[in-house]
């Protein structure tokens, strides 16, 4: 990346990214793309604008077209549905480098806090990426069962990361 003031919205893009898209190296793939497109435009969209906008605008565009392909059914999403995603990700404060460093330690901690049945699961699904399908077949459990308790310990995952949150804020 040749342009300071776009360098350093990286780690924001991947992230939206990321949160559009449930996959890395999707996300990775299209935000590469995303900063191809910005440089050859032009590394100032309008002067003193808000660069990371600009890159989101981009990149949800790159990002629905992206989806629209990997869909087989030819299901397309409702007109609105990434700007509200986007809405939605802002609101979050994953944008914000710091909160996002922060959130991320405190899930490592409380992944540390969940008994190791759950957090071989966490990591079956969400860092291997098995299905729900395969991982309730080897477990010999049906599906929804084990989306039950996937749903539960993301549940308490997300009960915790706030907690620790709250109490950085406080201390």
């Amino acid at each position: 990346m040749d342009h300071p003031k776009l360098e350093h919205h990286w780690p924001m893009l991947y992230r939206f990214l990321l949160f559009l898209l449930h996959d890395r190296e999707d996300a990775r793939d299209v935000a590469q793309e995303t900063y191809r497109i910005a440089l050859a435009k032009g590394p100032d969209p309008q002067k003193g604008s808000d660069h990371g906008a600009w890159l989101r605008s981009i990149a949800r565009n790159l990002a629905r077209n992206h989806i629209r392909k990997r869909r087989r059914q030819g299901t397309l999403l409702p007109p609105d549905f990434l700007e509200l995603a986007e809405a939605r990700f802002l609101a979050t404060g994953a944008h914000h480098d710091d909160l996002w460093h922060a959130r991320q330690q405190a899930l490592g901690a409380c992944l540390e806090k969940l008994p190791e049945p759950d957090r071989q699961l966490i990591r079956r699904r969400y860092e291997l990426g098995h299905k729900v399908q395969r991982i309730a077949q080897s477990l010999r459990i049906e599906p929804n069962t084990l989306s039950k308790r996937l749903s539960r310990i993301r549940t308490s995952l997300r009960r915790c990361i706030e907690s620790t949150l709250k109490g950085e804020s406080r201390g």
